[in-house]
């Protein structure tokens, strides 16, 4: 699943389709995720802000909230570029 640091807030937090998709997978059985954190360029490659998110992701994804919570070693973040917020 690809998350948008640049949206974060619109597509996790207010009720976007971020969760959905993340509760979508995890209800076609899949017990592996792969976390894309996507445009990271435009907030300068910052590692808070990757952590952050990553942390806020983590949150939801180990809980109850997603269905069955996904395992911790079964969840792989990975930090990407949109070159400069372009896809």
């Amino acid at each position: 699943v690809v998350v948008d640091s640049s949206k974060f807030d619109a597509g996790f937090k207010r009720g976007g389709q971020t969760k959905e998709h993340m509760q979508l997978i995890r209800a076609l059985g899949l017990n592996t995720i792969i976390v894309a954190i996507n445009k990271l360029d435009v907030c300068g490659w910052k590692q808070e802000v990757f952590e952050d998110l990553k942390e806020q992701v983590h949150r939801f994804l180990t809980s109850r909230e997603v269905g069955v919570a996904y395992k911790t070693e079964n969840i792989v973040y990975v930090p990407i570029s949109g070159f400069d917020g372009l896809n």
